[in-house]
Parts: structure tokens; sequence; C-alpha cells
């Protein structure tokens, strides 16, 4: 199942960046520069979302729902600072796509049998 969802995210990933290329939005070096950029954020995050788990294991032990106050808030506030869509852009509706997709996908791993 993890397979098959990591197949859909890079053929999207992919997708998108050439359709970047061939609408001559971006050049093949931008899409490049912004695939190194987001792999190196990633690993950046990937230790701060291990600290984040670990405050949620926290939290659900001790039945505190401080951590998804703060954290859902900080979401939102995020949410409310993202600016608005532009005709050429709509980027707010592609970020709330995006986020849709992310919560379902890790809603269906979630209960998915193992």
């Amino acid at each position: 199942m993890l397979v098959a969802q990591l197949v859909v995210l890079c053929g999207r990933n992919c997708g998108v960046s050439w359709s970047r290329v061939y609408l001559g939005v971006h050049s093949p070096c931008d899409v490049l520069g912004g695939w190194t950029i987001g792999v190196l954020l990633l690993f950046i995050f990937g230790g701060f979302a291990d600290k984040l788990y670990d405050a949620y294991e926290t939290s659900s032990a001790n039945d505190d729902v401080s951590f998804f106050v703060y954290f859902y808030s900080f979401v939102i506030l995020l949410l409310w600072l993202h600016p608005r869509a532009w005709p050429e852009t709509q980027s707010y509706g592609e970020l709330t796509t995006e986020i849709a997709m992310t919560l379902y996908s890790a809603k269906a791993w979630a209960m998915s049998p193992s």
C-alpha cells in the first residue's frame, strides 16, 4: 500500500513539474532547483517530525490536548497568512487541495490493516 502511494505521489509531482516546463512557466533548471530545495527541506524537517511525534506521544499519554490546540492553531494561522488566490496561480486552492489529499492519505494509511 505504501509503495503504491509513493508511486502515485511521485507520478503526480513529476507531472506537475513537467507541466510547468511544458507551459513555459519555469525552466528545467528552476524545476530541478525546486526539487533539490524540497529534498533538503525533507531531510531538515524529518528530524523535526520525530520531535513533534515525541511531543504527541507525551501529550497522548497524559490525555493533554494542548498539543493539538497549539499544532492546529499554528496550521490555521499559516492558512490565514497564506496569500489569497490570484486567477493566474490559484495557489490557495492548490494548498487546500494538497492538505486535503495529505490528510486523506494519512487517514487511509492509518486505517489500513497492517
